[in-house]
């Protein structure tokens, strides 16, 4: 396989979760997205390992941080302000995400998919720029588990 440029990654949302109705909507207002995935490392020492310290990872711990144009009348944008502004309904407190390397529909591609909850919607008002969004999400209890995900071939 060859190299993948960042700006070929795609960034895909649902609404109603992981496991709602409906499709991926690619997530086109945009940028620089990043997924975090690191290991959280637990003390696996024991006399054994010979004065040397043992490490083991015990959870994945992710994170997708990105920003946006401010833009009220994107429906990208109102769809992440809609899943921050939390109300008492659990399915409108997340958002299906799949951060992917490529398209979605393309046999290969692959990436993380989660419901995300928002945890991170800071304004930035740069007197040069455009109004932006730093938007960070993270998945929350969910009764979907985050996965690696790759595009299977057509049946």
């Amino acid at each position: 396989m060859a190299e993948v440029y960042g700006i070929e990654g795609k960034l895909y949302y649902k609404v109603a979760g992981v496991g709602g109705a409906g499709d991926w909507v690619e997530l086109e207002n945009c940028i620089n997205p990043t997924l975090n995935m690191e290991g959280v490392e637990c003390d696996l020492t024991t006399r054994a390992n010979g004065r040397f310290k043992a490490t083991g990872v015990s959870l994945n711990d992710s994170s997708v941080d990105l920003e946006m144009i401010w833009d009220t009348a994107d429906v990208d944008f109102t769809a992440i302000q809609e899943a921050f502004n939390r109300t008492n309904d659990l399915t409108k407190n997340l958002i299906g995400i799949s951060v992917m390397d490529g398209a979605i529909a393309t046999e290969g591609s692959q990436g993380l998919r989660a419901d995300m909850a928002v945890t991170k919607f800071t304004r930035s008002e740069q007197n040069e720029d455009a109004m932006r969004v730093s938007v960070t999400l993270k998945p929350p209890r969910s009764t979907t588990a985050p996965a690696w995900y790759t595009v299977p071939a057509p049946s």
